[in-house]
């Protein structure tokens, strides 16, 4: 009877600490969904296509081929399939999301 009231008290003391961390990651998660479904829209409202290769992983609005290569903090830089030392970004404000698109320069 002892363990099942131990077992008992230790599972809802688990359970509070877990509520309280969730509450206080909420917010984050939140912020983070809404910035994911915006980068969605700026992507499908400038006309990019994302597709699942290696070697091309986007198609920007004109067509033009490009492959992911990095993120930075304010950017995500792109290479310009087929064109030797080109790159195009896309600029992201400070909590990520997408806000303008360069263009292969």
């Amino acid at each position: 009877m002892l363990a099942i009231m131990i077992g008992a008290a230790v599972t809802a003391f688990l359970a509070g600490i877990g509520m309280l961390t969730g509450l206080y990651q909420r917010p984050k998660r939140l912020r983070a969904f809404a910035v994911n479904r915006h980068n969605e829209h700026f992507l499908a409202d400038n006309g990019f296509t994302e597709t699942d290769g290696k070697d091309i992983t986007h198609y920007a609005p004109d067509g033009q081929a490009l492959r992911f290569l990095e993120a930075h903090p304010g950017k995500l830089v792109f290479m310009a399939v087929g064109k030797r030392g080109k790159r195009a970004f896309i600029d992201l404000d400070e909590d990520g999301r997408m806000t303008s698109y360069t263009g292969v320069v």
